[in-house]
């Protein structure tokens, strides 16, 4: 029994550590293109 939970819980570690690589993944793409978008700002000024 013991046996079972304890895959039940690394399945449900692994999806979550995926989905939130993901989610990441995301949140690093969104920050770089701010990143770019400040600096042609900064160059028009």
């Amino acid at each position: 029994m013991k046996n079972n939970i304890y895959q039940l819980l690394t399945a449900e570690a692994l999806q979550l550590c995926v989905s939130s690589m993901s989610t990441i993944a995301g949140v690093v793409i969104s920050y770089d293109a701010f990143i770019q978008l400040q600096l042609q700002f900064s160059t028009q000024k």
